[in-house]
């Protein structure tokens, strides 16, 4: 079998919409391969434990770890980077900053029949998920230098993909950001 997968990141800033960050993946597989050489959708959430949620970028915050399985897959992950343009704030320890995410993949899985004891969907009607994350609600400092903080995510999985209940397409995420300013 080969395997090739292609990535790209571009960020680039604008005075009044912050920091725009795009990474787009793009992946297949050439020949009939077990479901250990497939691709699968970059996830950061522990389905069965509900716990272990941490605001990981260019992941899906609301699909589990090897829930989506593909031969051929293309995703794209969309950050955009506020920073303070919507709250300003004197204290040093306390520095909002707003993020909208958006994230989609496609991906199709050929043989399935042939995976065996495996428990993992296609996802080539699409995967969606959108989310907000607020860092810095609280920030340590360290040394005057390093800043430590922070914050919450809230992410929602919708399309044919999505699961049955509004609670199970919720994720609320813990983050952390550290900066030196």
């Amino acid at each position: 079998y080969q395997k090739i997968a292609l990535q790209w990141n571009q960020s680039f800033t604008t005075r009044k919409f912050g920091i725009t960050q795009l990474q787009l993946n793009a992946g297949k597989v050439f020949g009939d391969v077990p479901y250990a050489y497939m691709f699968n959708v970059s996830a950061s959430r522990d389905l069965e434990n509900r716990r272990g949620n941490i605001v990981i970028p260019n992941t899906f915050q609301t699909v589990g770890l090897y829930e989506f399985a593909a031969n051929e897959m293309i995703t794209l992950h969309h950050r955009q980077e506020f920073g303070s343009l919507f709250f300003k704030t004197n204290s040093k320890y306390s520095k909002p900053e707003i993020t909208i995410t958006n994230s989609l993949a496609f991906g199709s899985a050929y043989n399935r029949q042939r995976h065996i004891n495996t428990n993992f969907k296609p996802f080539d009607k699409g995967l969606f998920e959108s989310g907000i994350i607020v860092d810095n609600i609280v920030r340590f400092i360290y040394f005057k230098t390093l800043y430590w903080g922070i914050g919450l995510g809230y992410f929602y999985r919708y399309g044919p993909n999505s699961l049955p209940t509004f609670n199970d397409n919720s994720n609320i995420s813990i983050g952390f950001k550290f900066s030196l300013q």
